[in-house]
C-alpha cells in the first residue's frame, strides 16, 4: 500500500499517528547518529524535527469541538436536573424516521430539540419500552406540541 493512499483512507488518525511516529523515530535515530559522530549543530536540527512530528502527533488529537459539545452536554444535564422541568418531552416512539422528521420540522420552525435515546433504540430495538425522546425546552412546548401533532395527523393520512 502506497502511503499517500494510506494517508487518504478514512481512518486519518491511526495513520497520522503511525507516518508521524516513525518520521519521529527517524529524525531521533539521525540525531543521535549525529552526536555519536560530533555534529551536534546537525543533531539539534533533527531534535527540532522530530519534536515537531510528536506535536503534529498530539495536533491531531486536538479537537475544538469536543468542549462546545461537552458544554452544551453539560448544559441539557443541567436542565434536566431542574426542579422547574426545563426541557420536556414533546414526543416518544421507535420509528426512527418520524423522529427525524419531527426533528427537522422542529429546527425549521426554529425550535432546539434533543433526540435521546437514539443509540439506545439502534442497538436495543427488540426491547419493547426502548423508544427515542425527543425533548424541548419548556417555553417551546406549546408550538412544539402542535408541530407535533400536525405531523403526526399528515402520517396518519399517509400524506
Amino acid at each position: 500500500m502506497k502511503i499517500l493512499d494510506w494517508i487518504k483512507s478514512n481512518n486519518k488518525i491511526v495513520s497520522g499517528v503511525t507516518i508521524g511516529g516513525t518520521f519521529s523515530i527517524y529524525f531521533l535515530l539521525i540525531a543521535f547518529n549525529l552526536i555519536s559522530q560530533e555534529r551536534y549543530a546537525a543533531s539539534a536540527v533533527f531534535f527540532v524535527a522530530s519534536a515537531l512530528m510528536i506535536s503534529f502527533i498530539f495536533l491531531l488529537f486536538y479537537n475544538p469541538k469536543k468542549r462546545e459539545i461537552s458544554s452544551l452536554a453539560k448544559k441539557i444535564k443541567r436542565d434536566m436536573k431542574r426542579k422547574d422541568g426545563s426541557l420536556q418531552t414533546v414526543f416518544s416512539t421507535k420509528n426512527r424516521l418520524l423522529v427525524t422528521y419531527i426533528e427537522e420540522a422542529l429546527n425549521e420552525h426554529g425550535i432546539k430539540c434533543f433526540v435521546f435515546d437514539e443509540q439506545a433504540n439502534a442497538m436495543l430495538s427488540f426491547i419493547d419500552g426502548m423508544e427515542m425522546r425527543i425533548l424541548i425546552y419548556k417555553d417551546d412546548y406549546e408550538k412544539s406540541l402542535d408541530i407535533v401533532n400536525e405531523i403526526i395527523e399528515q402520517e396518519q393520512k399517509g400524506l
